[in-house]
C-alpha cells in the first residue's frame, strides 16, 4: 500500500536551524523523592562516557591536549553553529541506538525521572553541519525562550548578522547552499542542546541529535507545544518539524509504548521472571512451531507484548547504571550525599549490636547496596513474602566466620607489609602507629592504627611540612601586626 502524498510531503520535512548551547547554571528539579534539588544539564552531558571518549577522540585526532575542547572551545549559551535537521524516530523501547543515541538517551533520563520518555525523546539526523567561526552569546539574539524550552526563534537582526561568510567562515557558495535549504529565506528557528553535544554535532563528530518532548521534573521542554514559541513561528518551521513524527513509522509504535506497563515484566521479581520465560516460549512457537501466521490480532497482541517486555528491561537497565552512576560521582563538587542513604547506613550501624538482628541488617544492607527494584525484591526473600524462607547461621557460626576472616585479613596484611619493606634493601616503606580509644555500643574499644608511607614520599612531605610552617609563621606574625595597628 502506497503512502498518501501529504503524509509522504511530512516525513520529508528538513530543517536548518542554529544551533546553540544550554548556559551552566543550576535547574531546580521540582516532584516529591527525588534525591537533588537542582541538577545541570552540562555537566550530566560531560559525564556520559561516551561522551567523553567523543572528546577525547576529537582532542586526539586535532594534536589538542587533554581537555582543551571544554576548557578552551565549549562555553554556555553560546551559537555554535549551522545544521540541518531531519527527523528520524520517536523513542521506544524497540527502536535500536546507535552510541551517539544511547548517551543521549542516557543524559536526558538522567535529568529527568528516569524511564519517562517512551514516546518523549525525539531523534533527528544531522544531514549537514558548519561550525561558527566565532562563537557569539546568545544574550542578545535569543528572544521570548526563556529558559524552559530547546527550540526558539532568534531576533531577526541578529539571525541576519549571524549569517554571514565572516561569521560562519565560509564562503560565498557555500553560504548561497545554506540559503537554498533554507527554502530561500533567513533561518531564526535555534536550538540549544547540552553544550558537548552541541561541540561534537558541529564540528561533524556525531551525526544524530535527541531532544526530549518534555523532562517531568523539570521544567525543560521541546518548545513546540509552547504558546509564545508558535507564535513567532511564521513561516511554520517548527510547527512543520513536529507534524513530521507523526507520519514516521515510530511513531505508533511509541504510542503504543505509553500501554506497556514495565512492571509486569519486572524482572528483579520472581513473578516477572516467570512471566517472561513464558513470553519468550509463546514466541518461539508462534514464530517456529505454528504452521499458519498469525492474525493481525495476534500480531498486533504480539507487538505490544513486546514493548512491554522490551520497555521492562530498558527501565531496568537504566535503574542500575543510574545507581551505580549515584554512588560513583558522590563526592564530586556538583552533587550532594543523598541524606536519605546517610540514614540508610546510620539503621545498618544500628543492626550490628548482637547476632540476633541479622536478618534486619541484611535487610537494611540490601536497601543500601542494591538498586531500589532489586533491593525490594531481595528485602521480599529474607522477610519470606514469596514463599521461600531465608535461612540464617546461628550465632556460633557467625562468630567462627567472623573470626576466619580476622586471621586471613591478617596474615595478608603481613605478606603485603612483609613485601613492601623488602623493596629498596628496607627502604620501601615507613609504618607509623598510633592508638586509641572510641566509646561504640556501650563499651570502650582500644584502636591501633597503622600509617603506611612510601619512604620515596617521606622528602616531599617533610618539604610540605616545612612550606605549611613557614605560611603559619607568616600569618600569625601578619595578624600580630594587624592587630596592633
Amino acid at each position: 500500500m502506497q503512502m498518501p502524498m501529504l503524509p509522504l510531503l511530512f516525513a520529508m520535512i528538513s530543517q536548518v536551524v542554529w544551533l546553540s548551547s544550554f548556559g551552566d547554571g543550576k535547574r531546580d528539579v521540582s516532584g516529591s523523592g527525588h534525591r537533588v534539588q537542582h541538577k545541570w544539564i552540562n555537566e550530566e552531558a560531560i559525564g556520559d562516557p561516551y561522551v567523553k571518549s567523543s572528546l577525547q577522540a576529537y582532542e586526539q585526532s586535532n594534536d589538542l591536549e587533554e581537555g582543551a575542547v571544554l576548557s578552551r572551545f565549549v562555553s554556555g549559551n553560546e551559537v555554535v553553529g549551522l545544521v540541518w535537521l531531519e527527523p528520524l524516530a520517536e523513542h521506544h523501547a524497540l527502536l535500536p541506538l546507535s552510541l551517539e543515541m544511547q548517551a543521549q538517551f542516557n543524559t536526558w533520563n538522567n535529568l529527568g525521572d528516569g524511564g519517562a520518555l517512551h514516546g518523549d525523546l525525539f531523534y533527528f539526523n544531522v544531514l549537514k553541519a558548519q561550525p561558527l567561526l566565532h562563537r557569539l552569546s546568545l544574550k542578545d539574539a535569543e528572544t521570548k525562550s526563556g529558559r524552559s524550552t530547546c527550540f526558539f526563534h532568534m531576533n531577526d537582526v541578529w539571525a541576519q548578522r549571524f549569517f554571514a561568510t565572516n561569521v560562519l567562515g565560509v564562503d560565498e557558495a557555500t553560504l548561497t547552499v545554506w540559503r537554498d535549504l533554507s527554502g530561500g529565506k533567513l533561518p531564526t528557528l535555534a536550538l540549544k542542546v547540552p553544550k558537548p553535544i552541541a561541540f561534537l554535532i558541529a564540528n561533524g563528530c556525531w551525526t544524530k541529535l535527541a531532544l526530549p518532548g518534555q523532562l517531568s521534573n523539570m521544567d525543560l521542554k521541546a518548545g513546540w507545544h509552547v504558546k509564545h514559541i508558535l507564535k513567532a513561528d511564521r513561516s511554520n518551521d517548527l510547527a512543520k518539524l513536529r507534524d513530521s513524527f507523526l507520519f514516521l513509522p515510530s511513531h505508533e509504535l511509541a504510542t503504543a509504548s505509553n500501554n506497556a506497563q514495565e512492571d509486569f515484566f519486572n524482572i528483579s521479581s520472581v513473578k516477572g521472571k516467570e512471566r517472561m520465560l513464558e513470553f519468550l516460549q509463546s514466541v518461539h512457537s508462534m514464530l517456529f512451531q505454528d504452521a499458519r501466521p498469525p492474525a493481525p490480532e495476534a500480531r498486533r497482541n504480539l507487538q505490544l507484548q513486546l514493548m512491554t517486555a522490551a520497555k521492562a528491561l530498558q527501565v531496568d537497565q537504566f535503574q542500575v547504571l543510574d545507581f551505580r552512576r549515584q554512588h560513583d560521582v558522590i563526592l564530586t563538587k556538583r552533587r550532594k550525599y543523598p541524606a536519605i542513604r546517610l540514614l540508610h547506613f546510620f539503621w545498618v550501624a544500628g543492626s550490628l549490636h548482637h547476632d540476633q538482628d541479622l536478618r534486619d541488617m541484611l535487610r537494611h544492607v540490601c536497601l543500601v547496596a542494591l538498586p531500589p527494584e532489586i533491593g525490594a525484591e531481595a528485602v521480599s526473600f529474607i522477610d519470606g513474602n514469596d514463599g521461600g524462607t531465608l535461612r540464617l547461621p546461628s550465632a556460633a557460626t557467625v562468630s567462627r566466620v567472623r573470626a576466619r576472616l580476622d586471621v586471613a585479613w591478617t596474615l595478608l596484611m603481613r605478606c603485603w607489609v612483609m613485601e613492601r619493606l623488602r623493596q629498596g634493601g628496607g627502604r620501601g616503606l615507613r609504618v607509623f602507629a598510633q592508638t586509641d580509644a572510641t566509646w561504640q555500643a556501650k563499651q570502650e574499644y582500644q584502636v591501633t592504627v597503622l600509617n603506611f608511607l612510601d619512604a620515596a614520599d617521606l622528602k616531599l612531605l617533610h618539604q610540605d611540612c616545612l612550606l605549611l610552617g613557614a605560611l603559619g609563621h607568616v600569618c600569625f606574625h601578619g595578624l600580630s601586626w594587624a592587630s596592633k595597628e
